[in-house]
Formats: C-alpha cells, sequence, structure tokens
C-alpha cells in the first residue's frame, strides 16, 4: 500500500495548481446547485507543521481561509475530496448559509460561535466528506481526475481508476481510526503500539500515523466526527432523496441550512424548507 500510495505524490511545485483545479471544480458543480451570497470567497494558504492535513477559518463575512497542511505527501488522488471539504460544498458553504440565513437573516447571533467540541461538528465534518459524492458522483469522479487533475498534478492520468476502486474498498477503515483513538486516549495502547496499528489496519504511512497521533492529541474525541458523520449523512440523504441526483442536492442544502439535532439526522427526520 505504501509503494502504491506513493505514485500519487503531487511535486511540491504542483501542489498549488492542483488544489485549485479541483476547488475550482468544486466550487463550479456547488454553485449550478446552491444559490450563496455575493461576494463569497475564500483564500488558499500551504502551511507547515500541523496535525491536521486542511482547515478552513471562517472568518465572517463569507470569507474563509482555507490551509493545507505540505508537511506530508499529498496524494492527487486527495484533492478533489479535500477541496470539496474545507470548500464547496463542504466547510465554506456550510458556514456562509449559516451566516446568511441564521445570523444575517434571523439574527440568530449565536451562529456567529462555533462551538467545536459539540454535534454540531458531526453534522460539519459528515456533510464535508459527503459533499464529493455529490460534485462527482459515481465513476464521474475518477473520469474527472483521469481528464482534467491528474495531468496538472503530475500524476500518470491511467492510475486514476484504479484510485478510485482501492479508496472505495478501504473507505470503511476509517471506523479503524476512531478505534485507534479510543484506545490510545484510554490508556489501553500507548503511542508507538498505535502507530503501529494504524499502520496495520489503516494502512496509514509511519508519518501520516505520526501526525494521528498529535490529532488525537490535540482533538480527542473530535475523530469521530468524520467516518460516522459522513455515513449519517449519506444515510439520511438516500433516506430523504432516493437516488435521483437533483433532490439529493436539494436536500443536501437544506441540511446545511437548517438547523438539526443529530437524532433527527440518524432518523432521517425530512427538513421543512421553510425552517
Amino acid at each position: 500500500m505504501e509503494a502504491f500510495k506513493k505514485r500519487f505524490v503531487v511535486a511540491p511545485d504542483r501542489i498549488r495548481k492542483g488544489l485549485e483545479t479541483a476547488l475550482d471544480a468544486c466550487r463550479g458543480s456547488t454553485l449550478a446547485r446552491i444559490a450563496l451570497p455575493p461576494g463569497e470567497n475564500f483564500r488558499l494558504e500551504l502551511v507547515q507543521d500541523k496535525p491536521w492535513s486542511a482547515y478552513n477559518w471562517f472568518k465572517g463575512g463569507y470569507q474563509s481561509l482555507i490551509e493545507v497542511n505540505v508537511s506530508l505527501p499529498v496524494y492527487a488522488s486527495g484533492l478533489a475530496p479535500l477541496m470539496c471539504h474545507e470548500g464547496y460544498p463542504g466547510h465554506h458553504v456550510l458556514n456562509t448559509l449559516l451566516e446568511q440565513r441564521l445570523v444575517k437573516g434571523r439574527g440568530w447571533i449565536e451562529y456567529t460561535v462555533y462551538p467545536l467540541f459539540s454535534a454540531e461538528s458531526l453534522l460539519a465534518e459528515g456533510t464535508a466528506d459527503f459533499g464529493v459524492e455529490l460534485v462527482f458522483p459515481g465513476d464521474q469522479r475518477w473520469q474527472w481526475e483521469r481528464d482534467h487533475l491528474y495531468g496538472v498534478a503530475g500524476v500518470d492520468p491511467s492510475l486514476a481508476e484504479t484510485s478510485y476502486r482501492v479508496a472505495q474498498l478501504t473507505k470503511a477503515l476509517g471506523y479503524a481510526r476512531i478505534d485507534a483513538a479510543r484506545a490510545y486516549l484510554d490508556g489501553t495502547r500507548s503511542a508507538e503500539q498505535t502507530i503501529a496499528w494504524l499502520q496495520e489496519f489503516t494502512f496509514a504511512t509511519p508519518d501520516e500515523a505520526r501526525r494521528s497521533i498529535r490529532f488525537m492529541e490535540t482533538y480527542r474525541s473530535y475523530v469521530v466526527n468524520y467516518r460516522l458523520g459522513e455515513d449519517l449523512v449519506q444515510q439520511y440523504i438516500d433516506k430523504v432523496a432516493g437516488t435521483d441526483l437533483d433532490a439529493r442536492w436539494d436536500a443536501f442544502a437544506r441540511l446545511l441550512a437548517s438547523p438539526i439535532v443529530v437524532s433527527d439526522l440518524a432518523r432521517g427526520t425530512t427538513l421543512d424548507p421553510a425552517r
């Protein structure tokens, strides 16, 4: 797996262009489906030595700072999911809609404060991870990567389908990362044992596993929000919208713009569009 992943490493001088290419595609697809306020925008910066792969800092006024950590290898296969997650239709869109409709539209000032360690983060990370499935449903993702992204990133375009198939097969291993965090934070596995465990059960490289340890130490139980959050969002969208892509986008947009508690998400409770 390590040898396989190395085939997708983006050279440092190509990372920004690859990210911008992915971000433009994610933004274009999202804006065709979700109306955002005039002037919304973002700034993209490359940073070093962080416990995360990327971060969206919402600044208010419909503006975001998206930081991408380039301390470890950046993979061509991860560019589109990363930009959908941090940008469109992920964190930037979620925060923009909440500010537009709840803070400015209703005067709900409490939505100017983000409680990171809360159930709100399960929805935020779940929708952000799920967004790439809307922008690039099914085989459209690897086909777009082959035709438009891998060449820009300096990676063999013929590998796009294989990478996508492997990613789909290993997706469920995200739950193993939750188990690793639980054991490490509970003290039943040491840092070195957890690093070895992550390599065996999630195919992380040693450096990626060490960064996971830093993330666990910094954000602790926050790790549960990603894999579980995406599955809850997908189950919800499947239940209320079926397989029709237009209906799925509509349900997703309502989910972003309307407050919902996790129990409603888990039950698949339909949101009132007027809320």
